[in-house]
């Protein structure tokens, strides 16, 4: 799904023109000179309603200062999660994941900024409730090119579950994914790149 398919409301958020009042932002991991910073585990959907927590995160250098930071693009993508019963749609939803990249600092590294998880949208049928997390672990830190510990590749591992609770058919699943340093974002069942990502060059 391109960015222009989201709502209006998400283009807007991750564009940055709707202000969300950031919650308080503390180390959450460390590799190397990585560090991640931000929320570990944002409440998304809620019951079929779109929660606006908006959590975020960062991955760079332990004692950057983050005003000296110049990114250069941001990656959307976008996950459906759709549930059917006896050929019902009775759950259908939309998570956007933002993202910056492309930015060095002092030189070298691929670093990751402004981690972005929002709904887009959430429908559902009478007697059908659906609950959406997304977690960014602090183990899952990573520099994906050790062998250069100077010039780094970040990467952080992305959870997103999903549970529908519902009279019949009630169930979850989880899916896990990378947020990396070049812009990409993998599946880390198949090892595949997530499909259909939007890669807009910021001013």
């Amino acid at each position: 799904m391109p960015f222009e398919a989201l709502s209006p409301r998400t283009q807007a958020l991750l564009r940055g023109d709707k202000k969300q009042e950031a919650r308080a932002s503390d180390v959450i991991g460390t590799i190397v000179t990585i560090v991640s910073i931000g929320s570990t585990l944002i409440s998304v959907i809620r019951g079929g309603e779109i929660v606006y927590d908006n959590g975020y995160a960062a991955v760079y250098p332990k004692d950057a200062d983050w005003r000296y930071f110049t990114w250069k693009k941001q990656s959307v993508y976008a996950f459906r999660y759709k549930k059917t019963t006896a050929g019902i749609t009775v759950v259908d939803s939309v998570i956007a994941v933002s993202f910056k990249h492309d930015c060095r600092y002092q030189g070298s590294g691929r670093y990751i900024g402004n981690i972005q998880v929002v709904g887009d949208s959430c429908r559902t049928l009478l007697g059908n409730a659906l609950h959406a997390t997304a977690e960014l672990p602090a183990s899952s830190v990573e520099n994906l090119t050790p062998e250069t510990p100077q010039d780094p590749l970040a990467a952080i591992s992305l959870i997103l579950t999903y549970a529908n609770r519902a009279m019949i058919g009630s169930g979850s699943r989880r899916e896990t994914y990378q947020i990396r340093g070049d812009g990409r974002m993998l599946d880390l069942a198949t090892g595949a790149e997530v499909p259909g990502g939007s890669h807009i060059d910021l001013p």
